[in-house]
């Protein structure tokens, strides 16, 4: 959600707010916050009004991170060459049981 404040006070309010439930929910779910790069900004679509950021980094988000394997590239183009052979196979064998 982001809502935009017509000063940087307004949006100072929101963010200590929403930061404070964030940390109490956390707090109750026995999560660690590790990161809070939290901020306020102005709005690139008027360049006047102020929007505030929640940027909170827990411990199981991080553990998340850790644990998500890359997309392999190799695999992918091995897995297409397949394919593309199988493909080809089977373009063979119906154009065989034509004739």
């Amino acid at each position: 959600m982001c809502e935009s404040f017509e000063t940087y006070e307004e949006a100072e309010k929101d963010l200590a707010e929403r930061k404070k439930l964030a940390y109490k929910r956390i707090e109750e779910e026995g999560g660690t916050i590790v990161s809070d790069g939290s901020f306020i900004g102005t709005s690139f679509l008027d360049g006047k009004s102020f929007q505030s950021f929640l940027m909170i980094w827990t411990q199981s988000m991080i553990d998340d991170i850790t644990k998500f394997k890359g997309f392999d590239y190799d695999q992918y183009n091995e897995e297409i060459k397949k394919l593309e052979e199988n493909e080809k196979t089977n373009k063979k064998s119906i154009s065989k049981n034509e004739e």
